[in-house]
């Protein structure tokens, strides 16, 4: 289920909601002060890199 980034128009605060991927996504009612907020886009996040050095050994580093 994604993540969208919503912004208030009233106090400006952003905040993120899932949604369903069939559910409307324009708008949200805000968390903080009940206004409508609209939406900003996907929220972006840091995932783990699958890239693997091939090896699960030390890796010549001196804390490894």
């Amino acid at each position: 289920m994604p993540i969208y980034e919503y912004r208030c128009g009233k106090c400006g605060k952003v905040f993120e909601a899932f949604k369903r991927i069939s559910e409307d996504k324009s708008t949200e009612e805000c968390p903080f002060c009940g206004e409508r907020a609209e939406k900003l886009g996907i929220s972006l996040f840091s995932a783990k890199s699958t890239k693997s050095s091939g090896s699960c050994g030390p890796s010549g580093s001196p804390f490894g």
